[in-house]
């Protein structure tokens, strides 16, 4: 019948004026996390690099960069509603002081309790499965993670691990840029040290 052409006609031009699902998807929401303590030296690596961050780009509002601390008990409580998420801490390994090391989220979780990557309680690894739990884990997960040099007591890094803020900002600059976000430096051409130096 015309009148059920006309319907028909008219629901595919509505579906036709409707961008395509891709445009109509929210953008991908990231969290970027430094993690450690300040007041033991290289153990502070993590919310250097994070500050390092907001003082050198401009970051959409779909990306938080936050510097976590300790966040202890709390962690899981920051990880939910986030697609991406990527940690910056200093992380055990036999590398040279400054070295950086990126883990997957299977390597992360792959680590048994009670192990620590990280120095933290409780870990990383230890969040995620939790939310795992729960069903409110992100699926993309990395830690940028910094070999320390020494985690006594003090307020300030090392040379060899204040040398490498910039290069683990980087590191993390290059995750979100593979995930499609991309950020702007505050000034041209900024000089990579200088929010570290």
């Amino acid at each position: 019948m015309p009148g059920e052409r006309r319907a028909a006609s008219g629901e595919q031009g509505d579906e036709q004026s409707r961008p395509p699902l891709t445009a109509r998807r929210s953008p991908l929401r990231a969290a970027v996390y430094g993690i450690g303590n300040i007041l033991l030296g290289d153990d502070g690596v993590g919310p250097a690099v994070a500050h390092f961050l907001e003082d050198n780009y401009f970051f959409p509002p779909n990306v938080a960069v936050e510097d976590l601390g300790t966040p202890s008990l709390a962690l899981p409580s920051y990880l939910s509603g986030f697609d991406v998420l990527i940690f910056i801490d200093a992380v055990a390994g036999g590398d040279a002081p400054g070295s950086i090391r990126t883990f997957t989220r299977d390597e992360i979780v792959a680590v048994a309790p009670g192990i620590r990557i990280s120095p933290h309680e409780p870990s990383i690894n230890d969040a995620l499965i939790v939310l795992d739990f729960a069903g409110d884990a992100p699926r993309d997960v990395v830690l940028v993670g910094v070999i320390p040099k020494s985690l006594e007591g003090g307020v300030a890094l090392s040379a060899e691990v204040d040398e490498a803020v910039a290069e683990a900002a980087e590191v993390v600059l290059t995750e979100l840029a593979v995930r499609g976000v991309h950020v702007d430096p505050r000034c041209s051409p900024c000089g990579r040290r200088a929010a570290a130096v």
